[in-house]
């Protein structure tokens, strides 16, 4: 009887210690589908600032007859700056958060 009472709760402490690491494995998978999307975008404001400075130089060549279309490109250059620049603190920061959940992971597997 102490035997199977014994048994039992290390059983219920292993299915305990599992649905954790269940739940962790699920956080992880949620934050690198954040940190994909988060790529996505810095790689979409890299292409827009190409193009921005392509338009840019583009522009540069025609300078007397295309003023407008030039400071255009600049103000989009500008925006794309700042999107990249976004995106690369968010990038940053569920890095951050994917590394700390990662570490509890790995400690409660220890601990297991």
């Amino acid at each position: 009887g102490a035997q199977i009472s014994a048994m039992q709760g290390e059983t219920a402490r292993a299915v305990q210690a599992i649905g954790g690491i269940v739940r962790t494995i699920e956080e992880m998978n949620s934050i690198t589908a954040q940190v994909a999307a988060a790529a996505e975008e810095q790689t979409a404001a890299t292409r827009e600032i190409g193009r921005a400075v392509s338009e840019a130089a583009s522009g540069t060549q025609e300078v007397s007859r295309h003023t407008a279309g030039v400071t255009e490109g600049a103000e989009r250059t500008g925006a794309a700056a700042d999107q990249l620049r976004a995106a690369s603190a968010e990038l940053a920061q569920q890095s951050e958060q994917l590394r700390g959940r990662v570490d509890r992971f790995l400690a409660e597997i220890r601990a297991a």
